[in-house]
């Protein structure tokens, strides 16, 4: 029993400096003090911190504190959304949605936000919503479409409201009643959104 106790006041003494380098870190980042920033989650995202990956993704892409470097951004986001965090993977699929740092590739976009949009990642409804009905990466599904529109309207995006009312206007009733139903089954199936 003393050994489970050791180790659990270990286990906890030993992940709290993480949880406090992160925050530490986070904090920093949000009052835009991006090198202490740097400094806090570097040695976190060596480590294997999904979190820290993401936001290092993030500075590196815009250049914030340092010199952009797409390279740098993709390692990071592609570290973090291999741990499923969903920020990281609806970034890869805008990344690869645009051609920047990655070559163009739709269906690898669609691919990365069908994760993230699953784990309740709200941008990436929202913009695998836009591929279904382009038919960009996947076959062009209305139903799809409409689908994804109506899961991100249902957690407050207003655009994806928008979205999802010009596709409702080109519904038959009989149609659009079915769609609804199946939104909400849908929904309690998809992640809560994902906060980050």
């Amino acid at each position: 029993m003393k050994k489970f106790i050791f180790a659990m006041v270990l286990l906890v003494g030993l992940s709290a400096p993480a949880w406090g380098d992160f925050e530490a870190g986070l904090m920093a980042y949000r009052n835009a003090h991006f090198k202490e920033a740097f400094r806090s989650w570097m040695p976190l995202a060596i480590e294997g911190d999904a979190r820290a990956q993401f936001y290092l993704g993030e500075m590196h892409v815009d250049g914030m504190g340092m010199p952009v470097s797409l390279d740098k951004a993709v390692r990071f986001y592609r570290q973090a959304a291999e741990q499923e965090h969903p920020g990281a993977q609806a970034r890869l699929g805008m990344l690869h949605a645009k051609g920047r740092g990655l070559p163009q590739n739709y269906a690898k976009a669609f691919a990365w936000y069908r994760r993230a949009a699953i784990l309740g990642d709200l941008d990436a409804q929202y913009r695998l919503a836009f591929l279904f009905e382009a038919g960009q990466g996947t076959q062009p599904s209305l139903y799809h479409a409409f689908k994804w529109w109506a899961i991100a309207a249902r957690w407050g995006d207003p655009y994806a409201a928008e979205e999802r009312d010009r596709i409702k206007a080109r519904l038959s009733a009989k149609a659009l009643d079915s769609l609804q139903q199946q939104v909400t089954l849908w929904r309690s199936s998809v992640g809560d959104i994902y906060s980050y």
